[in-house]
């Protein structure tokens, strides 16, 4: 049986990402890479996401005009979901396979921002992760918004990496008992097509002007200098990510990350023990801590 080999499409994404850091978990890169590869192979099959006419659901929440598709309101305080990994690519096909995007987080941050009848926010996060292009956007953005509002940040499923870089911006920090925090730590991945190129009677020659110029390309083998290259950019990615932790959570030291970073993942009552969150609860509970009389 012949070897099924990757469409021009599969390679077109994963040239993109190719040694890109990454703010997540294995499982969301996966599952990002594979959105996006399936976009470009089948857009005539993606509809449009639509949204329902109202989410009132008998709760008094209703959809926040202008919120990204993913916000709903109540008087004063409004519910920002973001469920997915996180893209920096303002991409089409985003809401079809329950991608976030940056420039969606930036816009609605600064609605929320400036708008006068919003004076609370919860972020309810469910997320592995993302890119770490796009995320300093985003990070500053809502910095804005909880500069503007007060802003609290829950998760009942996951908020790892890139998803924790946003939501450890928020007064507060809270979860599910069986919700995991964490995985603070960088990912990049990288591709060797040489092999196969060579198998296939290709032979491909790359020519630089300047030394590290396209280091780590998929169609050389790695060398170690690429490799030393992509190490070292990792590296300075994960100190931005011990600093902005720690400067967000004024009880961790960078100088202690090894506790609570290094990729390392904590069910709730964990994630409080070594500063992480601060409260375990139902998103239920922060809503009415923030709204008692509803």
């Amino acid at each position: 049986m012949p070897k099924k080999h990757k469409s021009l499409a599969a390679q077109l994404v994963g040239s993109s990402m190719a040694s890109r850091p990454w703010l997540g978990t294995t499982e969301s890169y996966a599952f990002a890479l594979q959105a996006m590869q399936y976009a470009l192979e089948n857009p005539a099959a993606i509809k449009d996401v639509v949204e329902s006419e109202s989410t009132d659901d008998g709760t008094g929440f209703e959809d926040y005009e202008g919120g990204e598709g993913m916000t709903v309101r109540r008087g004063n305080l409004a519910v920002v979901t973001m469920a997915g990994p996180f893209i920096s690519d303002d991409a089409w096909y985003a809401s079809f396979f329950g991608l976030v995007t940056y420039p969606s987080v930036v816009r609605l941050s600064d609605a929320l921002a400036n708008d006068e009848s919003i004076d609370k926010v919860i972020l309810n996060i469910d997320s592995g992760g993302g890119d770490a292009m796009g995320l300093e956007q985003a990070s500053l953005a809502l910095g804005r918004l909880t500069e503007a509002k007060e802003v609290h940040a829950y998760t009942a499923g996951v908020m790892h990496s890139a998803a924790y870089w946003l939501g450890s911006q928020g007064r507060t920090v809270s979860s599910a008992k069986m919700a995991e925090m964490g995985s603070i730590g960088v990912l990049a991945v990288h591709e060797s097509q040489a092999r196969f190129l060579k198998k296939m009677g290709i032979d491909v020659t790359v020519f630089r002007s300047g030394e590290y110029k396209a280091l780590g390309i998929g169609v050389e083998d790695l060398s170690d200098k690429a490799k030393a290259v992509i190490q070292d950019q990792n590296d300075t990615m994960y100190g931005f990510f011990l600093d902005h932790i720690s400067s967000q959570r004024v009880q961790l030291l960078a100088s202690n990350y090894e506790t609570w970073a290094e990729g390392k993942t904590f069910f709730g009552e964990e994630a409080i023990a070594v500063g992480l969150s601060d409260a375990i609860g139902d998103i239920n509970d922060l809503v009415d801590a923030l709204q008692p009389n509803g």
